[in-house]
This record gives C-alpha cells, sequence and structure tokens, in this order.
C-alpha cells in the first residue's frame, strides 16, 4: 500500500513487482489477506473499501459506507466477513457473500486498530486516546 494509491504485490524471495493494482483514488492504508491467501481487502483515504482476487487486476467488489478515510481492514478467520475501521469513529462489519453491512459500532473517539476475537464473536477496538471498547458480534 502507498501514498501514490497503487498496491504492489512483491515476490520475498525474489525481491520483485509481481503485481500492481490500482483502483483507489487516494493513499491506501491498510491491506490484509484473507487466511485462504486468494484475496485481499484495501482501505484508505477515499473512504472506500475493495476486494481483490490475486488473480486479477481490477477489484472483484467494492464496499461503500465509511464517510471518512478507511483506517484498518481485516478479514474474519473463516473470511466470510471484513471488519472496517474508520476516521468516521465506527465499525463495520461486511458479509462478503453480497457485500451487505451485517453490523455498525459507533466509537465515542476515534480508533486506531482492532482485533477480533477467534471465533469472530467480539471486536475489541482501541482508539488514539488509549481507550478500549469490546462489542459482541
Amino acid at each position: 500500500a502507498s501514498t501514490d494509491s497503487d498496491i504492489r504485490l512483491w515476490d520475498l524471495t525474489l525481491g520483485i513487482c509481481i503485481a500492481v493494482y490500482k483502483s483507489h483514488l487516494k493513499t491506501v492504508w491498510t491491506i490484509d489477506f484473507c487466511p485462504l491467501g486468494t484475496h485481499f481487502a484495501s482501505g484508505g483515504s477515499d473512504h472506500g473499501i475493495f476486494i481483490w482476487s490475486t488473480q486479477q487486476p481490477m477489484p472483484i467488489h467494492c464496499l461503500i459506507g465509511h464517510n471518512e478515510e478507511i483506517l484498518q481492514v481485516k478479514f474474519t478467520e473463516n473470511s466470510k466477513y471484513l471488519g472496517s475501521i474508520s476516521s468516521d469513529r465506527t465499525f463495520r462489519l461486511w458479509d462478503l457473500d453480497d457485500g451487505s453491512l451485517k453490523r455498525i459500532f459507533v466509537v465515542g473517539e476515534t480508533p486506531s486498530c482492532f482485533a477480533l476475537d477467534a471465533n469472530s464473536e467480539f471486536v475489541i477496538i482501541g482508539t488514539i486516546l488509549g481507550n478500549v471498547f469490546v462489542f459482541n458480534l
């Protein structure tokens, strides 16, 4: 991910770029690979979240709903859902089968990161002020 809005996939053994993905309009802040390794999600300053196949140069889904930049995206262990946090002070849980929004939690302050428990029953959200919020999914 980078400030030039491109996403580059690297072969770490050879040290070469093997693919470039372009669809974001602004800085890409976050990327997460699904546990299967075949897809990844990206989010950034343009408020959009894209779902990509490593085999295609264009996104296969676009998730729209956040009103400010995307700070983090993360797949659940079963790769069925994607969580996201944004400067708009929300956590969103997306169903990747149809791109629908399953849950929205409003956090009282700007989040900095989140984690999902192993069973994807809870989301733990840390904020830039050092507070922690826990929500039951």
